[in-house]
Order: C-alpha cells, then structure tokens, then sequence
C-alpha cells in the first residue's frame, strides 16, 4: 500500500468479500453482479440494495395471507401519519404512481369513464408539462393513461400569461412538473395558485427527488400540490418494483380506485404484500436515518479512494464539496486509454465495477457503495491508471 494511504471503512462484515465467493443465483442465472462506483440507483441498474431489515419484513409477510386491500389502506394511512401528509398509497414504481394519479385526475372515481381507460375522447384529458421537463418516464406514463400532453413554455420556462393561456385552452385534467429547481419562469408557488383558481391538480414527479427527506411533505403540506410522487428503490432503499404517492385524500382516493387489485387501467401494476411490508419498513428507517451520518461513510470511501491514487503520474483528483464524489483527471500524453476503454476495463474485472469516465475524466460516487467495495474500486483504478 502506498504511503499515507487511508485505510478502508471499517465494517462488521466486508461487502467486498462477498464479492470473493459465489454468489448463487447470479451464478445460476449467468448474470454478473456489479459494483455501482457511478452512483446510479436507477431502474436499469436495479435501484438501491435494500438493508437487512426491509428484507425481513418482506420474508415474515410472505408466510401469511392476508386481505390486500386492507393491507393498501393500512400501510397507506400509516405512511401518511409518518410524513404529515392527509393521505399515501403505495404503487408499483414511480411510473405507476403517475400513471394512477393522472388516470384519477381524468376520470376520478367514476366507474363509466374509469372503464373506458385508456379512451378519454370527451374528458377533461390535456396534461401540462414544461417544455424542459419533457423527455423522462413521465411522458409514458401519462400517455398510458389516456392524457394528452400540452408542452408549456419553452426550455427556459413558462410566463404567467402562457400558462394562463394554456390553462383556458382545452380540457384541463392536470399539471405534471419535475421536483427540481428552475431558474427562470413561473416558480411553482404561483403555479400551484393559478392552476388552483381553475381547480387543476398539480402533480409533482419526484422519482429522485429525496434526500431531503422534508420533500416527503414539502411540495404537498407546505407548498400546496395534490400530490407528490417517488420512489421505492431508490433513496429510500425500499423494493424497486414499489413507488409512494403522497397528497389529497381525493387523490389518493383515485389512485386506489384505478388500481390493483380492481379490475381498471393499474390492474396489471400488483403490489404485493411483501413490498407493503418492505416499503413500510423502508420508509420508516429512511426517516429515522440520520442521512449526515450516511454522507460521511460515503466521504471516507472516498478519501480512500483518492488516496490511494496519490502519486500517480499524470493523475490530479479534486473531492467535491459533499465529499462523497470525486472527479480524476488524467494526463492523456500518460495514460493511453480512452475513455470508454476505461470504462470497459473496470467493468471487465472480477468484481465488474460501474463508474463513468469521460474525455479525461472519470467521476467516481461512493453513495451506492457498499462498505468494503471502497478498497476493490481504488485498488482497480490504480492498476489501470498507474503500476498496472
């Protein structure tokens, strides 16, 4: 080990030495698991890895029966109670609880028009979304049911008189924004206040939108929407395949009229008494969870890993201000990689490890890390970069 190389995290049980020994159902599958080093907790890489106590809970559920949609109403109203918000459902990702939300916002609760789904020719159906936050999940989700989508504004944002406008003209069934911060146009607040004068909900997508935990209740509770929509998997280290959507009792009324197990448009989009039970036990460690304490496990990985490149010629790291990322830059004249090449070298290994490297630079995130894959990512980096 080089001089003045931090040592790894210390930890109970390495993650890394998981690694050392075969692991089953990947092997049995012929699936190579990866180290995530980019920080990614989306969809396609599999979301989060769920801790010890959401998969007990998950377990013990799956050895009894019981009566899914008293389980729904349960689950639903105690994390409501956890987050102060009037009323939550859990739905199948982050896609389905949109989807549900804006079926609820077109057709509501009545039966005639919840069958015709995803038909709305002749209901309030035109769903607005800003120009700049189109593009994502969220265009699929509310085509899937039946809302036709109205670009508002242009990348930069939208004016007060557009949206306006754009409210007056045609059937409003909703507004869809992303939970992000925008530096020009309309802010939200005055948003929520004018679609709140011609009764158009306000659906907020914040599939990625936590930390901070205060989001839970912040766009609803403080801020006004009807409802706020995340996911399971991702930060909150639940199921994948759960979503939360937090708002009005009306909403969330909808969102469980249009779904499973009813016969209606969410039919197809189950959540089963094990993830009722695992994004329950999610959600409550994630608001128990002191997240500073989280950061500074990902900060020490980190140093770790910039330690251990210390010295290398033609290599200069910088450690963002959080401390849980890092950028390396490398001298293209040293190190004769591409950067895909890089890329392909890190994910060939044994353990393969996912990072993202571009021009000359490669960002490393230790938020997904697990303890001990610290000391795989900086020992592979130094061959490739360096002595290897």
């Amino acid at each position: 080990m080089p001089r003045g190389i931090v040592g790894p995290v210390e930890h109970e049980v390495s993650a890394a030495r998981s690694f050392e020994k075969p692991m089953d159902i990947y092997n049995q599958l012929g699936v190579r698991p990866f180290i995530n080093a980019g920080g990614w907790n989306h969809t396609r890489y599999g979301g989060s890895i769920m801790p010890d106590e959401v998969l007990a809970a998950m377990v013990e559920a799956s050895k009894r029966f019981v009566n899914i949609f008293e389980l729904q109403d349960r689950v639903g109203q105690l994390i409501a109670d956890m987050t102060g918000n009037e009323a939550a459902f859990v739905s199948c990702g982050a896609a389905s609880g949109i989807l549900l939300a804006v079926a609820s916002c077109i057709a509501g609760t009545d039966e005639a028009l919840a069958d015709r789904l995803p038909d709305t020719s002749g209901m309030p159906n035109h769903v607005f979304m800003l120009r700049c936050d189109r593009g994502t999940a969220v265009d699929c989700a509310i085509r899937a049911a039946g809302g036709k989508i109205v670009d508002l504004g242009t990348m930069r944002g939208v004016s007060e008189s557009q949206f306006e406008i754009a409210l007056s003209d045609g059937p409003a069934a909703a507004v869809v924004l992303l939970a992000n911060e925008r530096p020009g146009g309309l802010d939200l607040v005055r948003i929520v206040e004018l679609a709140r004068a011609r009764r158009v909900p306000v659906l907020i997508d914040g599939a990625g939108a936590l930390p901070p935990k205060e989001n839970l209740w912040r766009y609803t509770r403080d801020l006004g929407c009807d409802a706020f929509i995340t996911s399971g998997g991702k930060a909150i280290r639940g199921p994948q395949s759960t979503g939360l959507v937090f708002g009005t009792r009306s909403m969330i009324e909808g969102c469980k009229f249009h779904s499973s197990p009813n016969l209606r448009i969410g039919r197809g989009m189950k959540v089963g008494k094990e993830e009722f039970a695992g994004i329950y036990t999610a959600l409550k460690l994630f608001l128990s969870e002191n997240l500073t304490d989280r950061a500074a496990i990902s900060a020490r990985m980190i140093t770790h890993i910039d330690s251990f490149l210390n010295g290398l010629t033609g290599i200069r790291t910088h450690v963002a201000a959080s401390g849980t990322e890092m950028v390396i830059e490398y001298d293209h004249a040293v190190v004769r990689i591409p950067p895909e090449g890089i890329e392909q070298a890190m994910l060939r290994g044994d353990p393969p490890i996912l990072l993202r490297a571009r021009d000359n630079q490669i960002t490393v995130r230790a938020t997904l890390l697990q303890l001990g894959e610290e000391r795989l990512v900086a020992d592979r980096l130094r061959c490739i970069l360096g002595d290897g």
